[in-house]
């Protein structure tokens, strides 16, 4: 597991974040599984971060590499479970790299 150091502040900021992608997610993701044809052709935000977007082909190329990975070492996870995942990622980096970025 890694750790990441954030000051207080920064962390109150990456965990509301955090929660608005979540809560961000459990709303848009499934309405997309729903209509994949539509949202195949269409890109559209699925988080935030500090007014900076990850956006659904973001999602969806990281969601790729990493199920390619993870079948190759026989362990693949249900995809609700792997989204959410990955979704954490994506904005766990994006924060990481705003606060190196603000500490430049």
């Amino acid at each position: 597991m890694t750790r990441f150091s954030f000051s207080l502040a920064t962390q109150g900021q990456v965990l509301s974040t955090l929660l608005a992608a979540l809560c961000l997610g459990v709303c848009v993701l499934p309405a997309a599984g729903q209509s994949q044809r539509a949202s195949s052709a269409a890109d559209f935000i699925v988080a935030v971060v500090n007014s900076t977007p990850i956006t659904n082909v973001e999602l969806q190329l990281r969601l790729q590499r990493v199920q390619q990975q993870l079948s190759r070492q026989g362990n693949v996870p249900p995809r609700s479970q792997l989204v959410r995942e990955v979704l954490e990622r994506l904005i766990l980096e994006r924060a990481q790299l705003q606060s190196h970025g603000s500490l430049a």
